[in-house]
């Protein structure tokens, strides 16, 4: 179904024009080509990050544009505490327990061994494939194991979490499914915090109350992922929801379609062209001008889209819960205190 909605090629064809290039992409040299995709590319950040500028009506800082269109809805579930029996000698296989497991992909674990002799070990490991874990030649307690490790019960905990891919920033707290009937809220702290309460040796594990936002180490050319942090480990299985600033992917034929709705095409799309003309002219022109005044009446409208107020406004200091205009009254067998 057509729609108002530039797409790539629509905004590939308008600079193309601009720089001179013809109206057929397909008879563009390879660099004029490439030329378009940086400039395009260049635009679409400028769009959905601006720059710091003044407000073209009262001159005063305009202030950040933080678009709504950017804080989709992010779900995560943990993993309940994974019992198994060691059938190897050497190697715990995370395979040999649930496959539900090891189908939502190992990051980092805690794993509890019991062994047939009565000696307890602990260690917190990294995934070798995703699936698989070895013991690793060092534990937190009484160093590499040295008898046989076949016959031995253990339990697998999971207390670190990929965020999604295109994760920047957590927008709010983390919220839990009615299901779960969690009567707090997770406290987001920071991530030596969490490392320190993890130092200590390993404890049962039970409903998690705080967690930390940390960035995975970058290899080779994958981009940098963030992760959560949960601690103490999860008991059970909990569903998360929660709110995130995004990063979208660059567009291209692959993803033709920008964030945002039709309403913002011409933004964008003078957006690109102001880039254009800064390449060409090495100054900002009347494209450049036209962009400031269309994303601040764009960025005015995007707020009119937020809540008409945030609640109560006030130190119920201890309370946890919503506010609808009622004060929270404590009772006495039923009846209000004199």
């Amino acid at each position: 179904m057509p729609n108002l909605q530039l797409q790539y090629t629509d905004i590939q064809l308008e600079v193309g024009l601009y720089l001179g290039y013809g109206s057929d992409p397909s008879q563009w040299q390879p660099e004029q080509t490439a030329q378009v995709d940086r400039i395009i590319q260049d635009g679409y950040r400028q769009f959905l990050w601006p720059p710091p500028m003044q407000d073209i009506s009262s001159g005063n800082p305009f202030g950040p544009i933080n678009w709504t269109f950017l804080k989709p809805l992010g779900q995560l579930q943990t993993l309940a505490p994974i019992n198994g029996t060691q059938t190897s000698s050497t190697t715990l296989s995370l395979t040999d327990s649930a496959a539900t497991f090891t189908a939502s992909g190992l990051i980092s674990a805690v794993i509890k061994i019991v062994c047939p002799s009565g000696a307890v070990y602990s260690r917190q490991i990294t995934a070798n494939t995703g699936t698989q874990a070895t013991w690793p030649a060092t534990g937190y307690n009484g160093g590499a194991i040295t008898e046989s490790m076949a016959g031995a019960k253990y339990t697998v905990y999971q207390e670190d979490y990929d965020l999604p891919a295109d994760f920047e920033r957590l927008d709010g707290r983390l919220m839990f499914s009615p299901d779960d009937s969690r009567p707090w809220p997770i406290e987001i702290i920071d991530e030596q915090a969490i490392r320190r309460r993890r130092e200590f040796p390993m404890v049962v594990s039970c409903a998690v109350w705080a967690c930390a936002i940390s960035r995975h180490q970058q290899v080779g050319n994958a981009q940098q992922r963030y992760q959560l942090m949960f601690w103490p480990r999860p008991d059970k299985v909990y569903h998360l929801n929660f709110r995130y600033e995004a990063v979208p992917p660059p567009l291209s034929l692959a993803y033709p379609y920008p964030a945002g709705t039709a309403s913002l095409s011409d933004v964008l799309l003078t957006s690109c062209l102001s880039v254009a003309e800064k390449r060409i002219g090495d100054e900002a022109g009347v494209y450049s001008q036209e962009f400031v005044a269309k994303i601040q009446a764009a960025a005015l409208k995007d707020r009119q889209a937020g809540p008409e107020h945030i609640g109560y406004n006030g130190n119920h200091s201890g309370q946890d819960g919503f506010q609808y205009g009622v004060w929270n009254r404590t009772l006495l067998n039923g009846v209000v205190p004199a």
